[in-house]
């Protein structure tokens, strides 16, 4: 597995809200099963409370690269409530149990906090492509599925964002071969 923290150093990552990625992209990602699956988990609700959602359900990739964040109303920052394993091999950083504002991300989170206030309105997924660009150009997007959780029925308690990093990496580094290892 390569890692993508070796290209935080000399690279860009922004996250840019695209509405809905065509529909190959995100069946390529598998991002369509995990779609699926939060939608029977929520059933006529909204969205699904925590206690519905089986992560165990989902591609071990997916899982892998999920991270659930619980808000915190009262301050308005998120608790990292899961942080998949694929997410610390990329990221080389473990998020579970921190705080979001604590967290020395390299600036990767800054596109989630920017838009996931769209979700805390809009209590819909959210389709979202993460750009990366190397430090010799190559920019490519990579789809992010968010889904909101909802523990009380009314409002968004918690946001999953699901991204298939291996899909990701294998991507990225077939037009970037200076960072295979």
């Amino acid at each position: 597995m390569h890692s993508l923290n070796e290209m935080t150093y000399s690279c860009t990552a922004s996250v840019e809200v695209v509405g809905v990625p065509e529909e190959t992209i995100l069946q390529e990602h598998g991002l369509l099963g995990v779609l699926a699956l939060w939608r029977r988990w929520a059933g006529d609700n909204f969205a699904p409370a925590w206690k519905n959602v089986d992560l165990l359900e989902m591609a071990s990739d997916l899982r892998g690269g999920t991270s659930v964040l619980d808000f915190m109303s009262d301050t308005g920052d998120f608790r990292v409530r899961y942080w998949g394993l694929k997410l610390v091999d990329a990221f080389e950083i473990e998020m579970t149990g921190k705080l979001l504002s604590a967290g020395q991300d390299r600036g990767v989170m800054d596109g989630f906090r920017d838009t996931v206030q769209t979700m805390f309105t809009a209590k819909k997924p959210q389709y979202l492509s993460q750009a990366i660009t190397s430090s010799n150009g190559v920019r490519r997007l990579f789809p992010v599925l968010r889904l909101p959780i909802s523990d009380d029925g009314e409002m968004v308690t918690k946001v999953m964002t699901i991204e298939n990093i291996p899909v990701c990496l294998r991507t990225l580094y077939e037009d970037a071969p200076e960072y295979q290892r």
